[in-house]
């Protein structure tokens, strides 16, 4: 194991890799997997881990809309990098946490500030992709949750988000 990790280093290095860089590591859970990350701690770099098994993607909504969500719901996703295609998916959970709003001590009195926009919670989305479709980390995309709540909402639902989609046929949407 010794061996494979100083190769793997050695590799890496070659590579321009150095101290306080980030490489990713994109391999299914297995023994490469280990060697790539020793290694990488070996030239003082730092390791971030993505895997293509088991994909999700997160969304991240307002609190307020985030009222009638529940896992198992129903869910479209129109990624920019497919113009045209639905992508079918579930609501597989609701991350009820934000960083935005949380107060941090700082040994400092109160002071006069703007509000911030309202924090966003990320809802958890298990894709079924077509075949050869890959869902890239960081993609950006319009989802729509059908929550069942307003059954006549949802045509306009399902209507806007093909609308965006096939939009990106004509010019990519950078919103």
């Amino acid at each position: 194991l010794s061996d494979a990790i100083a190769h793997a280093a050695a590799a890496l290095k070659a590579l321009g890799v150095s101290k306080g860089d980030t490489v990713a590591i994109v391999l299914p859970n297995c023994p490469q997997h280990i060697v790539a990350f020793y290694a990488i701690l070996r030239l003082g770099a730092i390791a971030s881990f993505v895997t293509a098994e088991d994909p999700y993607l997160l969304a991240t909504y307002r609190q307020q809309n985030l009222k009638f969500v529940q896992p198992g719901q129903d869910v479209e996703v129109a990624l920019d990098l497919y113009p045209g295609d639905i992508i079918p998916g579930k609501v597989e959970a609701v991350w009820w946490a934000t960083s935005q709003g949380q107060l941090l001590p700082s040994g400092r009195l109160p002071h006069f500030m703007l509000p911030k926009l309202p924090g966003r919670i990320a809802v958890q989305i298990r894709l079924d992709p077509p075949d050869g479709r890959e869902i890239p980390a960081g993609a950006h995309a319009a989802v729509a949750i059908y929550t069942g709540g307003a059954t006549s909402f949802e045509f306009l639902r399902r209507t806007n988000i093909r609308i965006y989609s096939f939009g990106n046929f004509i010019r990519p949407l950078n919103i």
